[in-house]
């Protein structure tokens, strides 16, 4: 009887368990940004006046260009996290830099001035993933399934960012760049 109960009591939390975090039939992604789950975005065009949406930390940063930048606390939801997640979790494999010279499989490069640059950094099961790339990563993704999902990545981020509160109540930016 014992045995019975222990098992009962085995399978039940289990049972609790795995439906608590359900994996996606499709993508085979977990539903729910696991615990510990963070990013840190960053997008410029001069290195000194990024633009930044970090949850390590809970700030988000806008480049003001003429008038520099400026930084907000934000705070991140458990669920604006979890679409997140399930949103950058398919370029955690991502090895090389998502730029022309390593997408090019001709030798041919492309220039584009002024040149937008971006990194992803995310913490996930306590390891530390980083992608970089640059505007030129757009320009392969019909030959290349990596710049595809990191140039999906940068768009929703890019897009989220702009989206929040915290940014939209930030000044307008002043300039632009030539």
């Amino acid at each position: 009887m014992r045995k019975i109960s222990i098992f009962l009591l085995f399978t039940t939390i289990i049972s609790f368990l795995s439906g608590c975090n359900k994996i996606d039939d499709q993508s085979g992604v977990l539903e729910k940004a696991p615990r510990g789950f963070a990013i840190h975005f960053e997008t410029w065009i001069v290195e000194e006046r990024k633009n930044v949406f970090n949850t390590y930390e809970g700030y988000i940063q806008k480049d003001l260009i003429q008038n520099g930048i400026e930084q907000k606390d934000y705070k991140i939801t458990k669920a604006d996290l979890d679409e997140i997640y399930r949103k950058i979790y398919t370029i955690k494999d991502i090895k090389q830099e998502m730029t022309t010279g390593n997408l090019s499989q001709d030798g041919t490069r492309i220039g584009i001035e002024p040149m937008t640059y971006y990194m992803i950094a995310f913490r996930l099961d306590g390891v530390t993933y980083i992608i970089k790339g640059d505007k030129t990563s757009s320009y392969y993704i019909e030959s290349s399934r990596e710049a595809a999902a990191f140039w999906e990545a940068v768009n929703f981020l890019s897009d989220f960012m702009q989206n929040t509160d915290v940014y939209k109540s930030m000044p307008a930016a002043v300039g632009g760049y030539d």
